[in-house]
């Protein structure tokens, strides 16, 4: 597990890389500004 510390901009874009055993190739994620 790991994590970062940033500012968010209003205009940028985020997504994140899943590695697990269950999966059989990594998934992206884009994370959604209002969850």
């Amino acid at each position: 597990l790991s994590h970062a510390e940033f500012t968010p901009n209003s205009k940028d874009q985020y997504s994140c890389r899943v590695n697990h055993v269950t999966l059989t190739q990594p998934k992206i994620v884009k994370w959604d500004r209002d969850l």
